[in-house]
């Protein structure tokens, strides 16, 4: 498949041990990588006004029950406009919901396919960590789109253990396991007016920078996340300075349920425990 000249790749389990080494080439030489998933549904929803500790205790809750359908990785840098996108499609073992199940048939998701064909996700993350590629490791940043869901399921895979108990140690593990992570929604808000008008979402943005069109599937939505990075910081180069450098060994991770929430982290080499404190 492809978007303005941008290959996404499809994996499925015949073809997993084939694309493996070219995805973990493509990680191990990128210094920006855009995650997007697409998973089996919420067993909880947020109130729109909950605290941010209750956002937090329904996504864990909500990826502790469900299950990922896909993750879409795109592998890229500031200096081109090439992306390197794949997307993998997994075997989903527990019922989608009925919600989830209508938006993913609708976006072209392939559910029979994906639960007689897909990845077995355990197999994945062995592969993911064997490789080595996605360890965390200095000059490499993780660019979601309001991605406190993605970078859950993305941290459940890669450390192989459930997510930690309390908000702030979410923040400090995701920053031991990912390093720096930058949300392009939150970045939006320094780049005009027009970009903080209204709820922002990725097809909106999109629109704005002129990107490339949403399917609300994981490698597509992970790529048109990566576009539209590159395009907001080649237009607003002062988010460079401001966001990355600013920041550096720091998380930022939105939240849920139409929130444009920023918290940060200092990362450190050990599991924090409930009592560390956790600043925004």
């Amino acid at each position: 498949m492809a978007m303005e000249g941008a290959e996404v790749r499809e994996v499925w389990a015949i073809n997993l041990m084939e694309e493996m080494p070219h995805i973990a080439a493509a990680a191990e030489s990128s210094p920006l990588v855009a995650v997007d998933t697409e998973f089996s549904g919420f067993l909880r929803q947020t109130p729109r006004y909950a605290s941010m500790e209750q956002v937090y205790e329904d996504v864990r809750y909500n990826v502790e029950e469900m299950e990922l359908v896909q993750v879409g990785f795109t592998f890229f840098d500031l200096q081109s406009f090439r992306q390197r996108t794949w997307q993998i499609n997994i075997s989903c073992r527990t019922d989608i919901l009925p919600p989830s199940v209508k938006l993913q048939r609708k976006s072209g998701i392939e559910l029979e396919r994906n639960r007689d064909e897909g990845v077995d996700v355990e197999l994945l993350s062995d592969l993911l960590v064997g490789s080595g590629s996605f360890d965390r490791r200095p000059g490499r940043t993780w660019v979601t789109f309001h991605g406190i869901y993605d970078l859950s399921y993305l941290v459940k895979l890669l450390s192989r253990s459930p997510l930690p108990d309390t908000l702030a140690c979410f923040a400090l593990f995701t920053g031991d396991v990912l390093g720096s992570v930058m949300d392009t929604k939150h970045i939006a808000r320094f780049c005009g007016e027009q970009f903080r008008a209204g709820d922002l979402g990725l097809q909106r943005l999109s629109q704005l920078l002129r990107v490339g069109v949403l399917h609300h599937q994981a490698g597509y939505d992970s790529l048109v996340t990566a576009m539209a990075f590159q395009k907001m910081i080649h237009r607003f180069p002062h988010l460079l300075e401001e966001e990355l450098e600013g920041s550096c060994g720091a998380s930022k991770v939105a939240g849920s349920n139409s929130r444009s929430s920023s918290w940060r982290s200092t990362t450190r080499a050990s599991r924090c425990c409930p009592s560390d404190s956790w600043s925004s």
